[in-house]
């Protein structure tokens, strides 16, 4: 609770600052913070520091961001200290590499495919591939099967997408351009070609045999 009233007590700080002083580059540099890297923000706070005499809060006040923002910024323009944070963000992709490939898809499907549709699809089949019924994996893993004619690569809609599929249905039709007489021929060609080397094996194993014997 304490840590929380003096965070509110820095941030009534930072608003109760007098920022009418703004030199106009300051202001221009401000209305476009996200698009600033974090050199450009660095310079600003030192400049404005050296040569206007601000402090934390007023920068932080302009800037529309915290005093420890503004700390930051200082901080990860050093060199070490910049190689120090690539580090541990390094370690925490390690570390979780599977969260954030995880939180990377979600991401993703949101933008590509819309809030909520591959948890709707994942319900609606059960877990399972819609095309050759088996168990599918993780559900992020799962592939979002769309008609190419209507939306690109990793995109669909409503009207385009199929189901979820496995990766491995997924690549099938894909070598098949989605044409199902084509499987249809290849596997009614693939049946009996099967079950001939099936009895050729169970031949070949069955004459072996009394030699495996008197071994």
């Amino acid at each position: 609770m304490g840590s929380m009233m003096s965070a509110r007590r820095r941030n009534l700080y930072v608003q109760s600052q007098d920022i009418s002083d703004a030199p106009p580059w300051a202001t221009e540099l401000a209305a476009r913070r996200s698009k600033l890297s974090g050199q450009e923000k660095a310079d600003c706070v030192r400049k404005l520091q050296t040569e206007h005499g601000w402090t934390y809060a007023k920068v932080a006040k302009l800037f529309g961001v915290t005093t420890s923002a503004v700390g930051l910024w200082l901080r990860l323009d050093a060199p070490e200290e910049r190689a120090r944070a690539n580090e541990q963000a390094k370690e925490y992709r390690e570390r979780n590499k599977y969260r954030v490939a995880g939180n990377q898809r979600m991401g993703r499907d949101r933008k590509w495919h819309g809030p909520g549709v591959r948890s709707a699809m994942w319900k609606a089949q059960d877990g399972k591939c819609y095309l050759c019924d088996r168990p599918l994996g993780p559900e992020l893993m799962a592939v979002v099967e769309h008609d190419h004619r209507c939306c690109p690569q990793n995109r669909s809609c409503e009207v385009c997408r199929r189901g979820l599929a496995c990766n491995a249905c997924n690549h099938i039709i894909g070598f098949a351009h989605d044409d199902p007489d084509l499987l249809e021929r290849i596997a009614a060609n693939l049946r009996p070609a099967v079950a001939m080397v099936t009895a050729r094996l169970a031949a070949l194993n069955s004459d072996n045999a009394p030699l495996l014997d008197g071994d």
